[in-house]
């Protein structure tokens, strides 16, 4: 008689208990909706939100806001879920101010460096993210340990 041991889901390969703990689509999509939501807040800031350096600046700002937030209430990290979250809102940020100017311009520029923009926009959307959560995380660490 042979005896069967459950394995660990760590042993087995389970590669869905795996991605649960590295990926949490339910958090992804908190941090997207949370992303988009400071991203258009950013925006909407009066008289210096028209100038389009500080627009840009402003909508990090939102984004960086909400990713501090997710860090804040999130019980794991979860800082795969905002960079994923702000890259997609980056990218999403860029192609949308840029399609703000005059529109054949716009579609010129997209067009010859769409991917260059993108690229960027992605970039800082994550960054500014993870530093966010990372903030978030700590802040979470300092209120919750105990003296």
């Amino acid at each position: 008689m042979s005896s069967h041991t459950n394995p660990s889901p760590s042993d087995s390969g389970d590669s869905s208990s795996r991605l649960g703990r590295l990926f949490a689509p339910k958090a992804f999509l908190l941090a997207l909706a949370l992303s988009l939501v400071g991203v258009f807040l950013g925006g909407l800031v009066p008289v210096v939100g028209s100038i389009p350096g500080v627009n840009l600046l402003l909508r990090a700002l939102g984004l960086f806001a909400a990713a501090f937030v997710v860090g804040l209430v999130a019980e794991r990290p979860r800082y795969v879920e905002v960079a994923l979250a702000g890259a997609l809102v980056g990218v999403f940020s860029v192609v949308l101010s840029t399609l703000g100017a005059f529109l054949p311009v716009a579609v010129n520029v997209l067009s010859e460096h769409g991917v260059e923009l993108g690229s960027v926009g992605a970039a800082v959307g994550a960054f500014v993210t993870l530093v966010g959560h990372y903030f978030g995380r700590d802040l979470r660490d300092g209120v919750t340990r105990e003296i």
